[in-house]
């Protein structure tokens, strides 16, 4: 049974699914949002300073000219955005010089994302953004009315028909909330198919925010006060340090709007996440293309047992070079974390193989907290110096295996492996193992059959790097 799709005024005839259709008309609005926010500036301090006789009109002339340039552009940009949804595929047609037309089948779509900023919240608008794989960019809709996107939303995701699939309920029953910690409320069945709803408390959370964020003040900026503090405030190199204060205020701002008020839903087969103050998110992913799984622990959380629980899905965010991932957990204590682990990889459990004991000649600082796994269906690691992480990687969904030796490994006789992961850039690297244990695992990962069943069409690739590899 398809979800009911609204269906606003065409842009063209044809059928019921076969109609292209446009975007909101105050789509220009948002889009070029902070372009008149500047150009608004910029007009009143040149027309304050303007104080010479006959200059005041043409300042004016300039700054609406500037204004109707923003304008004509956000207007063609709209006029020129069409979209359709066919039996089983997504079309869109962008650009105004350069015409471009792109294809999506259902099945490619990995997650997708509704994006309320706060300028078009009054009048109920929200941005669609599809994760697709093989897109190095994500594909956004923007802006359509709310309901129009939470339909879509469900059509692009609806599971395809399957007659012989069972539709019982799950056995993986919902996580036991931690006083304190998470506050966990159950929502009504009979008003849409959830199983639970899990929220971070958004006290805690606020702590923990705060002490994470102290501990990624980037080393740069205590360089460049320490620069001004010993050479000339006008220092090149201070000027230089203090160039990143901006970018890392920004990507902090990121990261505590895409944690705060965040709740996890599980509809079906499908994880819905809200989160979001100034900017709203909504984020739908099937459980089936979650790719992996990592734990997180700030150095300032392990006095008080915190970690934080993201999810790594396919398709890369827009002028990003980072993996895609999704928080699941902003913050809560080792059992409550693992519950939701289980919820996702039944019968996951952390690393617990140490590496050889002259490992710690070579990562001092990492050894102690270093671990590996390999089991019939799962693949761990547990790393870091002061923070710690654990990659929970399926085997299924291992792409392809690196063995990759560095100097330091050749001369130890150690070995790493580095696991493909689709959606995550870098890979998940299992750090310093025994070179007879690193091959044996690649071995066993090269040739394992769910990966082939589970995986892409072909086997995973296999590839031997003996040049480069993470050192300390």
């Amino acid at each position: 049974m398809r979800v009911p799709f609204p269906n606003p005024d065409p842009v063209r005839g044809g059928g019921p699914e076969e109609q292209w259709r446009r975007t909101h008309p105050l789509s220009p609005l948002g889009r070029g949002a902070w372009a008149v926010l500047i150009v608004m500036m910029v007009g009143v301090i040149t027309t304050v300073r303007g104080r010479q006789p006959g200059t005041l009109p043409v300042l004016v002339a300039s700054d609406l000219g500037l204004f109707a340039v923003i304008a004509v552009v956000g207007y063609l940009r709209w006029f020129f955005v069409n979209w359709r949804v066919l039996d089983g595929r997504f079309e869109m047609r962008t650009g105004i010089f350069r015409r471009l037309s792109t294809s999506v089948e259902f099945s490619r779509i990995q997650a997708v994302d509704l994006v309320r900023p706060v300028h078009l919240r009054p009048w109920k608008l929200c941005d669609v953004r599809l994760r697709v794989v093989g897109v190095s960019r994500s594909m956004h809709l923007a802006f359509v009315k709310e309901a129009l996107a939470e339909g879509l939303r469900a059509r692009l995701l609806e599971p395809p028909e399957n007659p012989c699939r069972a539709s019982a309920p799950s056995s993986v029953s919902a996580p036991t909330p931690t006083p304190g910690i998470l506050d966990s409320t159950s929502s009504d069945s009979t008003s849409r198919p959830t199983q639970f709803v899990i929220r971070a408390s958004a006290r805690y959370f606020v702590v923990a925010g705060v002490l994470a964020t102290i501990t990624r003040i980037p080393f740069l900026l205590i360089v460049a006060t320490a620069l001004k503090v010993v050479l000339s405030p006008r220092s090149f190199f201070t000027h230089l340090a203090y160039s990143w204060v901006v970018p890392w205020a920004l990507s902090e701002w990121t990261w505590w709007n895409q944690r705060l008020n965040l709740a996890v839903v599980e509809e079906g087969e499908k994880w819905v996440t809200t989160s979001g103050w100034a900017k709203s998110f909504r984020q739908s992913v099937p459980r089936s293309r979650i790719q992996a799984l990592a734990l997180r622990q700030a150095p300032l959380w392990r006095p008080f047992g915190w970690w934080s629980l993201d999810a790594v899905v396919a398709g890369l965010e827009e002028g990003s070079t980072k993996s895609s991932l999704r928080p699941l957990l902003s913050v809560g204590t080792w059992e409550t974390t693992w519950s939701v682990v289980h919820l996702l990889i039944p019968g996951a459990s952390p690393p617990q193989s140490p590496p050889p004991r002259r490992v710690r000649w070579k990562s001092p600082l990492r050894y102690h907290l270093l671990r590996s796994g390999v089991t019939s269906s799962l693949v761990s690691q547990r790393s870091g110096r002061l923070g710690q992480v654990i990659w929970l990687v399926p085997r299924a969904k291992v792409q392809s295996v690196s063995l990759v030796r560095g100097p330091w490994q050749h001369r130890w006789s150690l070995a790493s492996l580095r696991l493909g992961v689709a959606g995550h850039s870098r890979g998940v690297l299992v750090r310093d193992r025994e070179m007879d244990e690193a091959r044996e695992w690649w071995n066993e990962l090269a040739l394992d059959p769910a990966n082939v069943t589970s995986g892409p069409p072909s086997s995973p690739a296999t590839s031997t790097d003996e040049k480069t590899a993470d050192e300390d």
